[in-house]
C-alpha cells in the first residue's frame, strides 16, 4: 500500500472519529486492531482489538463531557504513514492540548481496503504540536520517506559501484570530511556499515535517495548524532555531479527533516562549512533558520542551521557567532 492510501485512511479516521461515525471506523480498523494510552491514569493502557479500540474512545468522550476532538494537523507523505494531531478536551472550563500519532495497516482480507493495524496516543498536555512516532506499515517495505520524484531507502549492496563512483569524487568528499574512495571494495564495506547503524537505531544512519524515474541513487541523506555533542541529531546529504542542480538535494533533505519530526525529534541541525553555498540553498529551501557560525562539532567553522518541530520552539544552543555577511 503506497504512501497516499495511507495518507487517505488517516485522513477518513478522523472524519469518522469527529462524526462518532462508527460504521466507517468499522471498516478503517481491523479486527486486531491495537491501541494504547500512554501513562498512569484511568485511561492509560493496552487494548487489544477494535472492539476494546472503540470502547477506550468512548471513555475518551466519557471523561471529558464529550468535549474530546481530533483534528488532523499533518499527515506525512511517507509509508509509515506518520502524522500529527491535536487532540483537545475541554473540562470544567480547562482546556488541555494533546498530540495523537502512530499508525500501522494491513490489508483487510474480505475487500482488500487498508485498515488501521494500531495506533498510540503521546499524552503530552499543554504542548501543541510534538513530533510523532509511527508504526511500520506490515507489507515489508524498505521505503523511509519520499516525494514526487526520490525515494529514500537503504543503500543496497549492488549498488557499490554507484557508491564508490560518489565518494571517489573529490567534488564530493571535500564537503562531508574524509578522503576520497580508493577502491570499490571499500563502498562495499560502506553500505555493510550503513546497515548495521540502522539495524542498531532504525531512525538514524544514511540511505540512499533514489531517483524515481530511473531507480539509480541520486546520493545519500543522512540523519545522524553529532560528534562530541549532547544528544543534538544532524541532517545532511551529497549527491552525486550527475544529479546536482535539479532540486533533488532539497527533496530528499526535506522529506528526512519531516520523517525526523515524524519520529519524535524535537530539533534538527545542519551545519556546512562557510562556503558550500549548493547546500546553504537547500538549508534554506528546507526552511531551516541560520542561527550563525559555531565550532561545537567539528574543528573548522561551520554555519549553524536550526530546525523544530514546534513553531514556537526556541533553539536549544547558541552559536559562537554571527554568520558572515
Amino acid at each position: 500500500m503506497g504512501s497516499h492510501e495511507n495518507a487517505d485512511v488517516v485522513r477518513r479516521g478522523y472524519e469518522a472519529f469527529n462524526a462518532a461515525d462508527m460504521e466507517a471506523l468499522t471498516e478503517i480498523f481491523d479486527e486486531s486492531a491495537s491501541w494504547h494510552t500512554p501513562g498512569r491514569s484511568p485511561l492509560a493502557g493496552d487494548h487489544e482489538g477494535r472492539d476494546a479500540a472503540f470502547a477506550q474512545f468512548r471513555r475518551y468522550g466519557g471523561q471529558t463531557g464529550g468535549t474530546f476532538k481530533a483534528t488532523l494537523q499533518t499527515c506525512l507523505r511517507v509509508m509509515t504513514a506518520a502524522w500529527l494531531a491535536l487532540i483537545t478536551t475541554a473540562e470544567s472550563g480547562t482546556a488541555s492540548t494533546w498530540t495523537l500519532a502512530g499508525a500501522s495497516f494491513s490489508r483487510s482480507r474480505t475487500a482488500g481496503l487498508p485498515t488501521v493495524g494500531s495506533t498510540s496516543m503521546i499524552s503530552t498536555p499543554g504542548t501543541r504540536s510534538l513530533g510523532c512516532q509511527h508504526g511500520w506499515v506490515t507489507e515489508p517495505s524498505e521505503v523511509v520517506a519520499e516525494t514526487e520524484r526520490v525515494v529514500i531507502r537503504p543503500w543496497h549492496r549492488d549498488e557499490a559501484d554507484r557508491l564508490f563512483d560518489l565518494l571517489r569524487r573529490e567534488e564530493v568528499v571535500k564537503w562531508i570530511g574524509g578522503t576520497p574512495m580508493k577502491h570499490r571494495d571499500e563502498a562495499v564495506a560502506r553500505i555493510d556499515r550503513y546497515a548495521a547503524m540502522l539495524t542498531a537505531e532504525p531512525r538514524f544512519g544514511a540511505w540512499a535517495a533514489v531517483e524515481r524515474s530511473s531507480g539509480v541513487p541520486a546520493g545519500s541523506v543522512v540523519l545522524k548524532p553529532l560528534p562530541d555533542g549532547d544528544g543534538e541529531v544532524e541532517i545532511g546529504w551529497h549527491l552525486h555531479p550527475d544529479s546536482w542542480g535539479r532540486g533533488l538535494a532539497s527533496e530528499a533533505a526535506g522529506a528526512l527533516l519531516a520523517r525526523g519530526f515524524a519520529d519524535g525529534l524535537q530539533e534538527i541541525w545542519a551545519v556546512t562549512y562557510l562556503n558550500n553555498h549548493p547546500s546553504i540553498a537547500v538549508c534554506r529551501r528546507i526552511e531551516m533558520c541560520l542561527l550563525g557560525v559555531t565550532h561545537r562539532w567539528y574543528h573548522e567553522p561551520s554555519l549553524m542551521f536550526w530546525a523544530a518541530a514546534r513553531s514556537d520552539q526556541q533553539p536549544s544552543l547558541t552559536p559562537d557567532g554571527p554568520a558572515p555577511p
